[in-house]
């Protein structure tokens, strides 16, 4: 170990390997920018750490390495205002991201000045083409921490969502710490009625509902973590029409079960993992009937989960963004 002009713990840490583009990860696949850096880490009694980032979306992601497909972190300047300090005389190696009126730093350095060069303009550039710079949005809105997990409050949800966005549940399994995927929601956005959800129930069938309605009359939205995968896509007027008819295939269809399937399942079978399914199949319907899916993809082989960071969904033309957490309350 060695210290650098900032007094800080150098680490001899061995050079990452050398990647390409060939990714699974669908963020780092599509990103504007991305590769190694080193950042400094407090964990880690304020050495330096390579993490693989990911510029894409107003968005810096960093991984600890590229074959992941959870991030460590992700810096949202849509939802914050930052600075960037990029080569101090004291060590023209190093830019740092200052969100206002929070005392939190990322700092981060590059042997490759050239390299560090071109950060610095496409992190300034994206920065100064966000939503957090344009409004100044303060972390007095965000929890501590708020780089380790993406936030979105559900106020704003209405404001943020666009149509064809996917909203993922999360519930706890009993007795363990592992979460699974429970349902699957396609998001449509009514220019003058706010936020609908295409929803799959027991009862009344594929119906759409509003935003306010959804969160307050289905009791495991509160239950559950809910995470919010924005559709990046070009939403032509031809698009929007095909949903349109979509939606009117689908609405008021009843959920149930072929005589053969009933036959198949025993009789303590959980009926809400069959409504599991279903809520999947009806995603992965609008998705082909818009043609962002691959016709020879079966509908009725996809759960929920197939559609979270954790799995590879390929679509045509369009990508998934990372996760958004919805909140309900601030601390």
């Amino acid at each position: 170990m060695f210290h650098d002009d900032f007094g800080i713990e150098e680490s001899d840490e061995e050079l990452p390997p050398v990647i390409t583009r060939n990714s699974r990860n669908s963020i780092i696949s599509a990103a504007e920018k991305c590769g190694w850096l080193q950042k400094r880490s407090k964990k880690y009694h304020n050495s330096w750490r390579y993490r693989y980032f990911a510029l894409i979306d107003n968005k810096l992601y960093y991984y600890k390495t590229p074959s992941e497909k959870i991030p460590l972190g992700v810096y949202n300047f849509d939802q914050l205002c930052f600075d960037i300090q990029a080569f101090p005389k004291v060590n023209p190696k190093i830019i740092t991201l200052i969100p206002i009126n929070s005392p939190h730093r990322l700092y981060l350095k590059s042997s490759n000045l050239s390299d560090l060069q071109n950060w610095a303009s496409a992190l300034c550039s994206s920065i100064l083409q966000s939503k957090g710079k344009e409004h100044e949005l303060s972390s007095n809105r965000t929890k501590s921490k708020f780089w380790k997990h993406e936030i979105i409050f559900s106020k704003d949800m209405p404001s943020i969502a666009e149509t064809g966005d996917l909203l993922i549940f999360k519930a706890q399994t009993p007795n363990s710490l592992k979460s699974t995927y429970t349902y699957v929601s396609f998001l449509i956005k009514y220019p003058n009625q706010g936020l609908g959800v295409l929803h799959a129930n027991t009862t009344e069938g594929v119906e759409i509902i509003m935003w306010e309605k959804f969160i307050e009359t289905c009791k495991f939205v509160r239950t559950s973590n809910i995470i919010l995968r924005k559709l990046r896509v070009e939403r032509t007027d031809e698009m929007l029409l095909k949903l349109e008819e979509f939606v009117k295939k689908v609405d008021k269809k009843k959920y149930r079960l072929s005589p053969v399937e009933l036959l198949q399942r025993n009789n303590d079978h959980n009926i809400s993992n069959d409504l599991q399914v279903y809520s999947a199949e009806l995603v992965a319907s609008a998705l082909k009937y818009l043609g962002l899916m691959s016709s020879e993809v079966p509908v009725n082989s996809l759960s929920p989960k197939d559609f979270s960071m954790e799995s590879n969904l390929s679509l045509m033309g369009a990508r998934l963004s990372g996760n958004s957490s919805v909140e309900f309350d601030v601390d």
